[in-house]
């Protein structure tokens, strides 16, 4: 055979094994992509897991996987995967190669480093041939979500009245009296209702007795989180650390008021992953559930300015008008001469409105 002849037989039986392979090396192969955990903690080492299998007689030479992931996804090193990108967002690339009816499943290494909603919605699938003449690609869509809640707060963070709480301690006087349940009597004291004599203990003792209440944790908390940094911001918060500090303060709250058996609620003027522009709000939660849901929203927060805090104050005292009377604790970096009006609505409705005040950029770092 001459040699033009052998090069004549080369080139038709490298260009048809790509006609080959760029044919089929994506039919009847599938791909999975999920997190190994639906929530967790900055800093908490979790796995994103690939599957990938071949359902057919023909191998796949070699395959790569590419996805835009954010750049708070820490990635551990491991062979054939390469991450490269930016502050923002990364690309991720993983190769595989498959012989026939066979399946691969990896686990990569993942650290997050910040609170928030990280969401796998796309990527691009592209297969060869073995020389690396033709390729296909197939645009997926995937479905997973990972929550990072707030990274706790120091321990003691919120003991120190003297630093952040302004006004009486809400959330140090969540329980209160009881009218069902009598503990016995006491004296009188200024400002005790009549309805509360207790006439018998009075003639008998010779001094006005009253009756003494035991405590239940009737009280409910509604938390409102205020994104702005600063009197007249617009819409992208300057100084994030401080609200991230606010965020993990609700979250502590929460902690509390779940341990205390107590309904816990949240609102803020921020938006959420779904809807950035509209306020955040949930109703009151109670139960085995409730701090996780109430988690759940302090995760998929942005920090991005739907409407002023003052504007969201008005609309929650006409949402709560004919509501049950709450604890509201307001989360804020400062109290505008704007936000009296509302705050006072809400007082004469009968609700008690505390404020904590979120700290200096100096004392959050500490």
């Amino acid at each position: 055979m001459s040699l033009h002849g052998a090069l004549l037989i080369a080139a038709a039986a490298a260009a048809g094994q790509g006609l080959l392979f760029s044919r089929f090396n994506l039919r009847r192969l599938t791909y999975e992509r999920r997190w190994s955990t639906r929530t967790c903690y900055p800093g908490e080492e979790i796995e994103l897991v690939e599957s990938i299998e071949n359902r057919k007689a023909l191998p796949v030479p070699w395959l790569r996987l590419e996805s835009l992931l954010h750049g708070s996804l820490q990635f551990r090193r491991q062979f054939n995967l390469q991450v490269s990108g930016g502050e923002h967002y990364q690309n991720h690339r993983s190769f595989f190669s498959l012989m026939p009816f066979t399946r691969i499943i990896r686990r990569h290494k993942v650290v997050p480093l910040k609170r928030g909603c990280y969401r796998l919605s796309s990527a691009s699938l592209t297969a060869g041939d073995v020389l690396g003449l033709l390729h296909t690609t197939r645009q997926l869509e995937l479905d997973g979500e990972l929550l990072v809640y707030p990274e706790p707060l120091p321990a003691g963070a919120l003991d120190r009245p003297g630093q952040h709480f302004q006004g009486d301690l809400t959330v140090r006087r969540w329980m209160i009296d009881d009218p069902f349940l009598t503990a016995g009597t006491r004296e009188y004291q200024a400002g005790d209702p009549l309805r509360r004599v207790n006439w018998m203990a009075s003639a008998r003792t010779g001094s006005l007795q009253v009756h003494r209440h035991e405590y239940t944790a009737e009280r409910r908390l509604m938390v409102y989180l205020n994104v702005e940094d600063h009197e007249g911001m617009w819409d992208q918060v300057n100084r994030p650390q401080l609200i991230e500090w606010g965020i993990s303060a609700a979250a502590e709250l929460f902690r509390q008021a779940a341990e205390a058996g107590m309904e816990a609620g949240f609102g803020s003027n921020a938006g959420s992953v779904d809807s950035p522009k509209t306020p955040t709000r949930t109703g009151l939660q109670g139960g085995g559930g409730q701090h996780e849901a109430l988690l759940d929203t302090l995760a998929r927060l942005v920090l991005e300015l739907s409407i002023p805090f003052d504007a969201f104050l008005e609309e929650e005292a006409d949402r709560l008008q004919d509501g049950p009377r709450l604890d509201i604790l307001l989360i804020t970096a400062f109290v505008s001469a704007k936000m009296a009006g509302p705050l006072d609505r809400l007082r004469s409705q009968g609700h008690t409105v505390d404020l904590l005040t979120i700290p200096s950029e100096e004392d959050v770092s500490l």
